[in-house]
């Protein structure tokens, strides 16, 4: 494992120390499935005070479940260290599922010895299984995140989900809501754009899908955004849009759902849904997504009047400009609301809005005039 030998360096004090340290966890899995990893966790075997003596450049993080994070320099994520309170066995017991209940121990020559398997974890990732390895404990009820982290292996490696475990998250779904934001939109980011998002809704069902997805996006501020009507129905709506980046598909489930667009039904929006503050989502978007989340909302706003919206005005013109989207929101409006002799028409505007957009609006293109009738409605 090539990114593991890059690692060696900043554990050698432990190896020198004859301390065990294990590789454990989505590593393990990656390793074995013949993935890169996308983070690597260890479990040493000493108490975190005597690492910290060994690694005393690690920063200590949690307060539950103390554990150590160590730099390995600018572009590269950092090693995640945990200090093992008991057995390895007990310890990997703990872990969400069996796909992640696997550790390989480490020497000075890399990845050695045997595989730490209890609990069939190599048996259920050849089978694409995701199963607890405790049936004596509820993983998603000792930290809801779980349940997006669920959604997510189904998404990103196309993994089934073991009856009593789907069970299990079915139950714990409405607790989601109280995990913190910055971990749930760091699952949200993935899941969103994972190779199998479809596969989702068809292991879980789009309702299940729905109901966890609405709930991990509103957070605390469930009570101002709604319960999300149609929810199921609009996940396979986001999961069939091909093309399009995880940010843009979080803002078309949100839209399908508070509009109830789903259902035949123009329900009232409310505020802004991406504007920091009690009214919006909690999640913690970067100041360049909520830029293009809030531009998103203005296009749904300004493609709904079609065509009462010729001519443009400059805000408009400005903001079809800036399409985050890159003229991709007004394709899934079309496809959303139209089909047929009225959709080529819904296209022909769009595109006759773009070129205004480019140019004073009383340059109105030639043949496009009953397309912009002011006093026409869409069907």
């Amino acid at each position: 494992m090539e990114d593991l030998d890059l690692s060696m360096p900043f554990l050698l004090p432990l190896l020198r120390a004859k301390v065990p340290v294990w590789l454990v966890g989505g590593a393990v899995r990656d390793h074995l499935a013949s993935c890169p990893p996308r983070d690597l966790d260890l479990v040493v075997g000493a108490e975190l005070g005597r690492i910290r003596t060994l690694l005393p450049e690690a920063v200590s993080v949690g307060k539950t479940s103390p554990a150590l994070i160590l730099s390995r320099g600018p572009g590269r994520s950092p090693l995640q260290i945990l200090p093992l309170e008991t057995s390895l066995d007990l310890e990997l017991k703990r872990r969400d599922f069996t796909v992640n209940a696997m550790a390989l121990p480490i020497s000075f020559a890399g990845l050695s010895g045997a595989l730490v398997d209890p609990f069939g974890g190599r048996e259920d990732l050849s089978k694409r299984l995701l199963r607890r390895p405790d049936r004596s404990r509820d993983p998603f009820r000792e930290d809801p995140l779980r349940i997006l982290r669920l959604l997510r292996f189904v998404s990103t490696l196309g993994l089934s989900v073991e009856g009593e475990t789907l069970a299990l998250a079915r139950k714990a779904a409405s607790t989601l809501v109280a995990t913190a934001g910055e971990r749930r939109l760091a699952e949200l980011r993935l899941f969103w754009e994972g190779a199998f998002l479809k596969k989702a809704g068809e292991v879980l069902s789009p309702d299940l899908c729905g109901e966890i997805l609405w709930g991990a996006i509103v957070g605390k501020n469930v009570e101002a955004m709604g319960e999300g009507s149609g929810s199921g129905a609009a996940f396979v709506r986001a999961a069939a849009l091909a093309g399009y980046g995880g940010i843009v598909r979080i803002f078309v489930f949100v839209e399908e759902c508070r509009r109830g667009s789903v259902q035949g039904e123009e329900n009232e929006v409310g505020p802004n849904p991406w504007r920091e503050g009690k009214d919006g989502s909690d999640l913690p978007f970067s100041r360049r997504e909520r830029q293009a989340l809030s531009a998103l909302s203005r296009l749904s706003a300004f493609y709904r009047r079609w065509p009462e919206a010729f001519p443009p005005e400059r805000r408009d013109r400005s903001l079809l400009l800036r399409d985050p989207t890159d003229g991709a929101f007004a394709r899934w409006s079309l496809r959303r609301n139209l089909s047929g002799p009225e959709g080529e028409r819904f296209r022909s505007w769009c595109e006759s809005m773009r070129e205004m957009a480019e140019r004073p609006w009383r340059d109105r293109p030639r043949g496009l005039e009953g397309t912009m009738n002011p006093r026409s409605r869409r069907r």
